[in-house]
């Protein structure tokens, strides 16, 4: 809601220690990701609702984008029946909600400590190019330090998996794989300054690919 008169703005937190790291992945063993964790050293892994985020991103699309949802801001029956979905929205402040957001992030689900890296992990496979980049625009909108690492698994590994997670032909799992893998690499390009790409199928161990991405991001 807009502050009333003679109120304080909100307070921007204090920077990070350290920007905050997001590693994204479909659906990758947890205890692998722990393992290479605990080997790169000082690594503290935070799993990341998807869903809690998508509700984040779709309110910041409705209060600060371009796109279809900013429409709602001013649609009518928003400001005075109280059974429009948007109803109230006109009343925020898209730079106070921002600013939540943020605090957010940085103090709740990404807090950062001058000793350790947190890394925050993220289940989620983008079925667009628009999606990926979509996602990315709202984190670093809200959070200009945050980097984000999009992990890209073997084929033949990954379409396995999601075979079986969702019963599909392996051929059809083998055809998404891609898809989502070229999303990923659509978000580096769009976002080459804060999106880096973890390759699990290099020779390189994970643990050391974690370690090389923290190295970059001190």
């Amino acid at each position: 809601m807009n502050a009333q008169p003679g109120s304080a703005p909100l307070p921007v937190p204090p920077a990070a220690t350290r920007p905050g790291l997001v590693l994204i992945h479909d659906g990758i063993d947890p205890a692998v990701l722990h393992n290479a964790a605990a080997e790169a050293g000082d690594v503290a892994l935070l799993p990341l609702n998807r869903a809690f985020l998508k509700a984040l991103q779709q309110t910041w699309s409705a209060l600060c984008g371009e796109g279809a949802l900013q429409g709602h801001r001013t649609g009518i029956g928003s400001d005075d029946n109280p059974g429009h979905p948007w109803y109230g929205v006109t009343e925020m402040e898209p730079d106070h909600f921002v600013t939540g957001c943020n605090r957010i992030l940085t103090r709740h689900l990404l807090p950062q400590a001058p000793t350790a890296w947190q890394l925050g992990l993220l289940d989620q496979p983008f079925w667009s190019e628009a999606d990926a980049i979509g996602f990315a625009d709202f984190i670093l909108s809200i959070c200009p330090d945050i980097r984000l690492v999009a992990a890209i698994a073997p084929v033949e590994e990954a379409a396995q998996r999601f075979a079986a997670r969702n019963d599909w032909d392996l051929d059809v799992a083998k055809t998404t794989v891609l898809s989502l893998q070229d999303h990923a690499r659509a978000l580096f390009a769009a976002h080459p300054d804060h999106v880096r790409l973890l390759d699990l199928g290099s020779d390189q161990p994970l643990s050391q690919g974690l370690a090389d991405i923290l190295g970059e991001a001190s």
